[in-house]
């Protein structure tokens, strides 16, 4: 699936053992994805999302200009910039996807799956869920429904082709997880 997004040989995707939905990507052009994050992606549509998002991060070189800024006295400075990459990253893998005759619409239906995921576990009062995820996710990414908003948006005001064509159940056996390194959470 990786092919389908970057011809980059130096691109690789990585599968972590772990019960927390993440992806992220590594200045090396390492992309890293979570085994609950796997399982939690019901379409192709929805993993070349994810991966199109991670990738883009790594080709506008994000965690590079994070890192090599100038220290700031004001950390409100860093995750406004984290979130402005997180924005720029959604704006690129949607018309990236789309110039590829994906159909975006796989990140709209993981961002929403995300925040009703959220919604649920915050209904039921789980207060680590609360936590973790104000600590983790809203302040360098925005909340998935702040997500899920920007998503339409860009539906909206972007000419998107391939927006209508049908979406794909993937199958987790025919992804050949054999070939992608599996590392255990440390």
């Amino acid at each position: 699936k990786l092919r389908m997004i970057t011809q980059d040989p130096e691109a690789r995707v990585f599968v972590i053992k772990s019960d927390d939905k993440n992806a992220f990507a590594l200045p090396n052009k390492h992309i890293y994805i979570t085994t609950k994050m796997l399982e939690f992606i019901d379409t192709e549509e929805e993993l070349l999302a994810l991966l199109m998002h991670e990738y883009t991060h790594n080709a506008d070189e994000h965690a590079l200009k994070l890192l090599s800024a100038e220290p700031s006295k004001n950390i409100l400075v860093g995750l406004g910039t984290a979130r402005v990459h997180e924005f720029q990253a959604d704006v690129s893998m949607m018309t990236e996807l789309d110039k590829r005759g994906i159909n975006p619409i796989g990140a709209l239906l993981l961002t929403k799956k995300m925040r009703q995921d959220t919604e649920s576990r915050v209904l039921n009062k789980d207060e680590e869920t609360l936590d973790d995820f104000a600590r983790e996710t809203s302040f360098t990414h925005g909340t998935p429904l702040q997500r899920e908003i920007n998503l339409r948006e860009l539906i909206r005001f972007v000419d998107l082709r391939y927006l209508s064509t049908k979406t794909n159940k993937i199958d987790l056996k025919k992804l050949n997880l054999n070939r992608i390194s599996l590392f255990s959470k440390v």
